[in-house]
């Protein structure tokens, strides 16, 4: 992303945001693949089979964080999703476990601890 523009794609059925904050302006972009090369951060959602969601036939190749879009992505973006993560259909597992970028299993680790923290701090 260039100075001054922070950038932020979210994963299914989400538009890629791009902010350039010190213009005040906010672009979406319904394309993933053509908000790639300027994000600074990119977050997979999960899909929620369990809950009766599901997915067209298309869904791989128009929203999945596959090795292919993650090599398009910056060499600083940060790679989320909240886990737990359906390998091959939001993300390949490969770019959630291997990409030095990814911090997947740091947000899994950490996300009960957050939230509980978040619950008491709300709570008290």
């Amino acid at each position: 992303a260039s100075a001054g523009r922070s950038s932020l794609a979210g994963g299914a059925h989400s538009a890629a945001v791009h902010s350039a904050a010190a213009a005040g302006r906010v672009t979406v972009e319904h394309d993933l693949d053509a908000a790639l090369a300027d994000l600074d951060a990119i977050i997979m959602l999960r899909v929620q089979f369990e809950r009766g969601s599901g997915i067209s036939r298309d869904y791989r190749a128009s929203y999945a964080l596959t090795a292919a879009r993650a090599a398009r992505l910056p060499g600083h973006a940060a790679i989320l999703h909240p886990g737990p993560v359906n390998r091959g259909v939001e993300i390949d597992g490969d770019v959630a476990d291997r990409d030095p970028r990814s911090a997947v299993l740091e947000q899994t680790t950490h996300g009960v601890a957050v939230r509980m923290a978040v619950l008491d701090r709300a709570l008290a």
